[in-house]
């Protein structure tokens, strides 16, 4: 049988979880808030496709500077 002292320290421990829960969900709706003015994403979705995409940019720019790095060694090298 459940003490009333157990039922009393789960009653605690459901209202800590129910804290955290809005914590969290007030934290998601910040980040969402952040996501959708900065970015322009709706949804966490849409932020991980513009990652993807930014990534791509980033790769191809990393490059490119490599090639122009490249070209100003050989340069040096020549004079």
């Amino acid at each position: 049988m459940i003490t009333e002292e157990r039922l009393l320290e789960m009653k605690k421990e459901v209202e800590v979880a129910k804290s955290y829960v809005s914590e969290i969900r007030g934290q998601t709706t910040a980040i969402l808030k952040q996501l959708k003015d900065t970015y322009k994403c709706a949804s966490m979705k849409a932020a991980d496709e513009e990652i993807g995409k930014i990534r791509i940019k980033i790769a191809a720019l990393q490059k490119q500077m490599e090639g122009h790095f490249a070209e100003l060694e050989k340069s040096l090298e020549e004079e």
